[in-house]
């Protein structure tokens, strides 16, 4: 059995003079927080740095992160992913994170 958790939040606020280590440091937590879990992010965050977003192509796997100008889009993109992609980036946005874990009954 598997328990699906949605949680929205948002990563690295410019306005706040927050370092682009924020969002990475938010996204690390969650992980440690859900150990054995799958984590999954969907939305949008606008980056400063688009040239330096790298995203490789994975033949036959489903697009997960897409970058427009200076915004990435995730669909289901794997934590471990995303914080890749936001390396050394200030990000600015919201997206929904799904976490999904398996309980044993």
């Amino acid at each position: 059995m598997a328990i699906i958790q949605n949680d929205k939040f948002s990563l690295c606020d410019r306005q706040n003079q927050k370092n682009f280590e924020y969002a990475i440091a938010q996204l690390e937590e969650l992980r440690q927080t859900y150990p054995d879990a799958d984590i999954f992010l969907n939305g949008e965050l606008t980056v400063d740095f688009p040239e330096d977003v790298k995203i490789p192509i994975e033949p036959n796997q489903m697009t997960t992160a897409v970058l427009s100008g200076n915004r990435i889009k995730f669909s289901y993109c794997g934590v471990g992913k995303a914080i890749a992609l936001l390396r050394e980036q200030y990000a600015v946005g919201t997206v929904e994170v799904r976490i999904i874990s398996s309980i044993s009954l």
